[in-house]
């Protein structure tokens, strides 16, 4: 970040138009070192929103256990976390209670896919895959609301 005390001086000063003063709000973002991703496979294959759904409930049932930090579901088959999970590849089967009319059985498979570091800006191949991790974490948190 650059002060006020090192940018550069204008070559230009202005002769046109009116004074005027700006203001900017700002909040002070942490960001965690580590992005956890994780492949998430639902069968049989549904709808986004069913999808949600399904990994709500199972969050729900399963939380203490397995999911003790939050996490962040794209719908499709991603799913961010903070915090490692205490598992490396889980099944679950989950029953719709109340998702639809019919009983059915989600098989809902968790593989860890990868990990991403917060890096510096020179570091561009783990830069991209921390800021696309970024992006889906704050896209499913948006979306949530």
């Amino acid at each position: 970040m650059i002060s006020a005390s090192e940018a550069p001086a204008s070559q230009y000063t202005g002769t046109l138009g009116q004074e005027c003063s700006v203001t900017a709000n700002y909040a002070l973002v942490g960001f965690p070192p580590l992005i956890y991703k994780y492949n998430v496979s639902i069968t049989p294959r549904v709808s986004k929103s069913v999808n949600r759904d399904v990994m709500n409930q199972l969050i729900h049932l399963y939380g203490k256990s397995d999911f003790h930090r939050r996490t962040a579901y794209d719908g499709k088959n991603n799913l961010y976390t903070a915090a490692l999970l205490p598992f490396k590849e889980k099944k679950f089967v989950i029953c719709n209670d109340g998702l639809s009319r019919k009983e059915i059985k989600f098989d809902v498979v968790i593989k860890f896919s990868f990990e991403v570091e917060c890096c510096t800006p020179h570091q561009e191949v783990f830069g991209k895959k921390y800021m696309q991790s970024l992006n889906a974490v704050f896209r499913v948190g948006l979306s949530a609301k």
